[in-house]
């Protein structure tokens, strides 16, 4: 029986902001603007959250509940290469890994590998990343869902099997899949308020009431949910940042510096089972100003030499090398499944080897053997 993990991380955004600037780690982070601005919190980290910020909150508000906070706009670009980060690592321990929201993701894995799982992934993800998990474990995705919930800031949570519907029968069914602002209005107005609620009503009751959706809205309700998780075979990119003031700490040439990534990066796909097929390098200079340019390759390689050609260029386009910067995202994309190398002697069971001509490769070669030689093969 397989056991499904939803793992939430708490603090998503503030560690994609202290992943880029080291200097923000311990520090009350809210991240939706500027601190006299009129919009709301849309992030915040566990340390402002201790001071009674909240997601949601006016930013005037939580610049009055937190005053000596920083406060940042946020950078969806930023978040989304943290992303591609934290799902490498990820994917490096689970076999399969859907992720519903950019910082929650569900695992599927063997009952008994579970708990060893949770513990591998929790150790890839708090040391390099800093970042917080909530985790939830069951045997459905809606209990796993609704556990790491549960949980809140961090911790884990394990529902037995056997128990999902009573540990849902007390949920807000605000928390169930696919509930619409207006469909949860409706069933507020017929005081179906929790999971328990949903799940006793008859199913002619819940055609009148929600519609074709009721019925399976109220078997998600009393866990009963058969789906699996469907993820993408491969990451759809891999990434690095590399941030400016560390590599003048170690006293690191920037060019070497990302060469060295790509080197990583194409060492990565190739334990995927990957090759890349583009290279883009997204560049913040210190003028708070972004750069971005992308370079295809005619097929999918996971040789870092073309790779390695096609980022000089790109540095060279976007000013690496005379224009101040704070930091740079070296990224490969366009991942597909790696060309197989098809060898063009292979042994036969006989005494001489045979030439295989597969390719066009094959072919050429075959033309520049000797005479003799070609036609022994």
């Amino acid at each position: 029986m397989p056991q499904f993990i939803v793992i939430r991380f708490v603090d998503f955004h503030a560690a994609a902001e202290r992943r880029v600037t080291p200097g923000l780690a311990g520090r009350a982070l809210v991240i939706g603007g500027a601190r006299d601005a009129r919009g709301d919190v849309v992030a915040v980290s566990l340390e402002a959250r201790s001071l009674g910020v909240q997601v949601g909150m006016p930013l005037r508000e939580a610049a009055s509940r937190a005053p000596h906070a920083v406060f940042l706009p946020g950078r969806l670009d930023r978040a989304l290469d943290f992303a591609c980060e934290v799902d490498e690592a990820v994917r490096r321990l689970a076999p399969h890994v859907a992720w519903t929201t950019i910082d929650e993701a569900a695992l599927e894995c063997e009952a008994r590998g579970a708990d060893a799982l949770v513990d591998a992934v929790t150790a890839a993800c708090a040391a390099p990343f800093g970042l917080t998990t909530a985790i939830g474990i069951a045997g459905s995705q809606i209990a796993a869902r609704a556990a790491a919930r549960v949980v809140g800031q961090r911790g884990v949570l394990h529902v037995l099997p056997g128990y999902e519907r009573r540990f849902l029968s007390r949920l807000d069914v605000a928390w169930l899949d696919g509930v619409s602002p207006a469909l949860l209005a409706r069933m507020r107005a017929r005081e179906l308020d929790t999971f328990g609620d949903l799940a006793a009503l008859s199913t002619a009751e819940l055609l009148h009431t929600i519609g074709r959706e009721g019925p399976v809205l109220a078997r998600l309700a009393a866990g009963d949910d058969h789906r699996r998780v469907a993820g993408a075979a491969r990451p759809r990119r891999l990434c690095r940042t590399v941030a400016f003031d560390r590599l003048v700490a170690d006293a690191t040439a920037p060019m070497a510096a990302l060469e060295a990534q790509i080197e990583t990066l194409t060492q990565r796909a190739r334990q995927f089972g990957c090759g890349a097929r583009s290279v883009s390098v997204r560049v913040e200079y210190e003028d708070a100003s972004t750069g971005q340019h992308t370079t295809g390759l005619r097929a999918p390689t996971t040789d870092p030499a073309p790779l390695v050609v096609a980022l000089r260029a790109i540095a060279a386009r976007l000013q690496l090398d005379t224009r101040p910067w704070r930091s740079a995202t070296v990224s490969i994309g366009a991942l597909t499944a790696a060309p197989q190398q098809l060898s063009l002697f292979a042994p036969h069971p006989g005494v001489r080897p045979v030439v295989r001509l597969r390719t066009r490769a094959g072919f050429a070669a075959l033309a520049a053997l000797p005479y003799l030689q070609r036609r022994r093969a």
